[in-house]
C-alpha cells in the first residue's frame, strides 16, 4: 500500500482508495506525509488473521479468538493500537 501513498505524494494520482488501518499505518510511519482522509464509509473495515477452514484449525482459532478477547477487555488492544497506529483502530 505505501506504493499508492507514494503516487498520490508524487502527484500521480489524485486519490487512492485504503482501509483506514492502512492509512493510520503509513502516517504513523511518515508523520511528515500531507496526507489526509477525506471520506469515510459506515460500513466497518475489518482485519482478519486467514486461517484454513475446517477441524484441523478449530483449536487455533478458538485460541486466538480467545487471546483477542482478553486483550480487548483488559485494554491492551487499545493500547497495542495506539501505539503502532497512532490511533484506537480496534474499534472501528
Amino acid at each position: 500500500m505505501n506504493r499508492t501513498f507514494e503516487l498520490l505524494l508524487s502527484g500521480r494520482i489524485d486519490a487512492t482508495l485504503n482501509a483506514e488501518v492502512t492509512f493510520y499505518d503509513y502516517v504513523e510511519e511518515h508523520p511528515e506525509a500531507d496526507v489526509k482522509i477525506a471520506v469515510l464509509t459506515d460500513e466497518a473495515s475489518e482485519v482478519a488473521i486467514p486461517m484454513r477452514k475446517g477441524e484441523a484449525t478449530a483449536d487455533l482459532r478458538k485460541a486466538v479468538n480467545e487471546a483477542i478477547g482478553e486483550l480487548r477487555e483488559s485494554g491492551q488492544l487499545t493500547q497495542l493500537s495506539e501505539k503502532y497506529f497512532g490511533t484506537d483502530i480496534s474499534q472501528m
